[in-house]
């Protein structure tokens, strides 16, 4: 049973884990593997059919505390690219890599700093339309055209989805900061 937001008896509902299992002579059965569509909780409830004559009634049985698991999002990563230099008035760029999430979709913002804004502390002075996720790949390039010479940093941030934790690649977060010089 389950997506829930907890561990929970499973009295009812659920998806069948597969093909019937047969007891053994110990008294045990071991289900199919499974593989839950979603982040949530899950649990197990086993159902015991009995053979034709046998003197043991039809029961079920499920238990909160040890029956029952907890399928997480994905923690991806996002990693942007290399230097660049231009002349003040020319567009500068950036792509970033999505990777290490489960299908992964929903959008990246790219954000710019500066110039010369080593914390990125100050407001965004450009922030892409979102570009849209479809699947762990490279997605960009954006790019904006500053007017004043310095060094801008660009931090990409990816929002998340059912599947995926969002990354946000908050101000001074070094390892999803894109460093851009701009000469005069």
């Amino acid at each position: 049973c389950g997506p829930t937001g907890s561990a929970q008896n499973c009295t009812s509902g659920g998806i069948d884990a597969g093909q019937d299992k047969p007891v053994d002579g110990s008294g045990d059965a071991v289900s199919n593997a499974m593989s839950p569509p979603t982040p949530g909780w899950y649990c197990f409830r086993a159902e015991y059919t009995p053979g034709a004559g046998s003197k043991y009634l039809a029961t079920s049985h499920t238990n909160s505390t040890t029956e029952c698991f907890q399928v997480t999002k994905h923690n991806p990563s996002i990693v942007t690219f290399t230097d660049q230099s231009v002349s003040a008035g020319n567009a500068i760029e950036d792509s970033a890599t999505l990777s290490g999430g489960f299908n992964p979709t929903g959008t990246i913002t790219f954000r710019a700093y500066g110039p010369n804004d080593a914390t990125c502390g100050n407001a965004a002075i450009f922030t892409s339309d979102p570009v849209t996720v479809s699947g762990n790949a490279t997605y960009g390039p954006v790019s904006f055209s500053p007017a004043v010479a310095g060094t801008y940093r660009w931090i990409a941030s990816y929002g998340g989805d059912a599947n995926n934790n969002a990354i946000d690649g908050g101000a001074g977060t070094l390892g999803l900061q894109l460093y851009r010089t701009v000469g005069e």
